[in-house]
């Protein structure tokens, strides 16, 4: 019975939807039930209302499900109204044993949900989203299931074997604190041979392709002596609602055993994802402090190298998409393929395996 993954990849190509891509990807790796939908949808706003007009007409016209129909039909959105474009393939979704959504981002503070958007989250039998502060309160709302889905990074990409050098002394990727950065580049021109990288550019740019952003993501934050770290979307507080949750930058560091750095964690499910010893080096808001951070650090390779390990082996343990999709098997009581089993030992024995020690005696600050 096939798995069938209904994704945004072919008309939303975007930066930040990478990730998301990364795990339909890592999922269709470890399950050998899952199909991607490639199905193309229209990208410019007028033409994707005819085209979802057009699909509704079919069914209205002829309105037979798929014969046999997909045991899992498993719809992956970045935002709710992705989800309008998925459920446009009304014929494969009804014909579905088994129906979910998974949706990355849903602030509490958009709840209560438009009437159309209710009616789209009913068509599932079980919601996953990435916010944990949201699940109450939505799944009041919609009167359906809802489960928290932390995020997840590739491990295959963002811990493989074996580390390279450290070439880059601190990145910042994404969005920043403008006084963290400032601080930085302080410390950068106080010493010439300092290498901090960071975006010279902004806004939500498109993608030649994901799999090669992602893996050039994954070799900046591995050769990083030190990366930053902050809460998912800490700086929209008109989007989020000052909902503190878990940004993907505290995933991506721990996966490529980085040592992180920032101002202090203020979402709640932290601890218990992060629950192993010093997963993040706060530093004050202000900056005034992380030089001094750095050169505490730069002093003790035995520290920073034992820090990469913990945040390495724990991740390797915890945060792949396997085990989110795991999870998600269970919780729809549907069959674990044994990929799954497979990719979880192989990265467990990964980190088992793990040492820093001569990496970080070899950075050229030790």
């Amino acid at each position: 019975m096939t798995r069938r993954v209904l994704s945004c990849r072919h008309s939303k190509m975007k930066m930040s939807r990478g990730l998301t891509f990364e795990f339909e990807d890592a999922i269709a790796d470890c399950d050998h039930h899952v199909r991607i939908n490639t199905t193309s949808v229209p990208t410019e706003q007028p033409m994707r209302r005819r085209w979802r007009a057009r699909k509704t007409a079919q069914m209205i016209l002829d309105p037979r499900t798929s014969p046999g129909g997909d045991e899992l039909v498993f719809a992956v959105a970045q935002v709710l109204p992705d989800l309008g474009d998925h459920l446009a393939f009304q014929r494969e979704v009804q014909s579905a044993h088994k129906k979910a959504a998974f949706v990355e981002e849903v602030w509490v503070k958009d709840i209560p949900l438009r009437l159309d958007v209710r009616r789209q989250l009913a068509q599932f039998d079980h919601v996953f989203v990435s916010c944990a502060g949201t699940v109450e309160a939505l799944a009041e709302h919609i009167d359906t299931p809802v489960t928290y889905l932390p995020p997840s990074i590739d491990h295959e990409r963002f811990a493989a074997h074996p580390w390279p050098p450290l070439a880059i002394d601190v990145y910042a990727m994404g969005r920043r604190q403008p006084e963290l950065h400032e601080a930085l580049l302080r410390w950068v021109a106080a010493d010439p041979s300092r290498f901090y990288m960071y975006d010279t550019v902004t806004g939500n740019r498109s993608l030649r392709d994901h799999r090669q952003h992602r893996g050039m993501l994954a070799q900046f934050v591995r050769r990083s002596r030190y990366f930053m770290v902050s809460g998912a979307k800490f700086n929209c507080p008109d989007e989020t609602g000052n909902q503190a949750e878990l940004g993907y930058r505290y995933f991506e560091g721990a996966a490529a055993g980085a040592v992180m750095l920032g101002t202090e964690v203020t979402a709640p499910t932290f601890p218990e994802q992060f629950t192993w010893e010093e997963p993040i080096l706060t530093v004050d808001p202000s900056g005034h402090d992380l030089a001094d951070r750095i050169d505490e650090l730069d002093a003790d390779p035995d520290r920073r190298a034992a820090i990469r390990q913990r945040n390495a082996a724990g991740s390797l343990r915890a945060h792949d998409p396997a085990h989110r999709w795991r999870l998600v098997l269970a919780t729809l009581e549907l069959e674990e393929p044994p990929g799954v089993e497979e990719r979880i030992g192989r990265l467990a024995q990964r980190a088992n395996q793990i040492d820093f020690t001569d990496i970080e005696r070899r950075a050229k600050r030790a």
